[in-house]
């Protein structure tokens, strides 16, 4: 949303979006957003990466891509995205097993050994057939995680993306959470 480049590979939409999110951020929110550090970042205590530890553009949706994607982590726990699916991957032992949380709150505790792909959701644009907003609250010194789950206006933020003159698209799929 800051510098556009690659844009012309993007979907309508998304492309759209963008264009549009760029057009609209201040100016101290534009430069706040290019002093962040280009991605994947490790921390002391977790990763960061929007779609996988190994590439930035990469989505990860099964167990063959988080394989992939756990050759990549420098922490026990890496946080992810891209793919708005809240859940994740933990892999111990070499197998690796998906996390689904059909309910939330859900809460996660860390296993000695094992590392983790976790993706909190999207507040926004979910994609897992949930129209709420999705979430994760990280407490490493406690050794847990808890998945959420919120309920907002969505009709309000639909009527928004329409006046701004964004693709219907956008605020169609958030009523169904895809």
């Amino acid at each position: 949303c800051v510098d556009l480049h690659g844009i012309e590979d993007f979907r309508d939409a998304a492309r759209t979006a963008a264009i549009w999110t760029n057009a609209n951020l201040t100016r101290e929110s534009s430069d706040y957003l290019r002093s962040l550090p280009a991605g994947p970042v490790s921390r002391e205590t977790f990763g960061i990466a929007h779609g996988s530890p190994r590439d930035e553009d990469d989505y990860i949706v099964d167990a063959p891509d988080a394989d992939e994607a756990f050759a990549y982590v420098q922490n026990a726990v890496t946080f992810f995205g891209h793919t708005h699916f809240q859940g994740g991957f933990q892999v111990r032992k070499r197998k690796i097993t998906s996390l689904a949380f059909f309910s939330t709150p859900a809460k996660l505790e860390f296993e000695p050994d094992t590392e983790y792909l976790i993706n909190p959701g999207s507040v926004g644009q979910p994609r897992d057939r949930d129209p709420l907003a999705a979430y994760a609250i990280f407490q490493p010194r406690a050794g847990y995680l808890t998945y959420k789950r919120v309920e907002y206006d969505v009709g309000e933020t639909q009527k928004k993306i329409r006046t701004a003159g964004l693709p219907v698209l956008l605020a169609y799929r958030l009523a169904i959470g895809q």
